[in-house]
């Protein structure tokens, strides 16, 4: 084999070693794209999470204040109560 011919085997190996990790980086892109797409969703997710919490929280906080001292105890051992049956932890 002459250096010509040695060149040419020599640059198709690398043509085709390109080509695989092309389509490796292809594979790779469309994976990259649905993990973006499920993070997307699960952020808008925990998006209205958060909007519900504080929702809840501006709620409770309405109802101390309106209740007094004495009741709000009472309440917040009640919401510990529904806390933790909602979790399964009942102590």
């Amino acid at each position: 084999m002459g250096n010509d011919e040695l060149t040419i085997e020599i640059l198709k190996q690398i043509r085709d070693e390109a080509k695989r990790t092309n389509e490796r980086l292809d594979t790779t892109n469309e994976r990259l794209d649905t993990t973006n797409e499920r993070l997307k969703t699960t952020n808008e997710r925990l998006d209205r999470v958060v909007r519900e919490q504080i929702r809840h929280a501006t709620a409770i906080v309405s109802l101390e204040k309106s209740l007094g001292d004495e009741s709000t105890r009472d309440l917040q051992k009640a919401l510990t109560v529904v806390t933790r049956e909602l979790r399964g932890t009942r102590k």
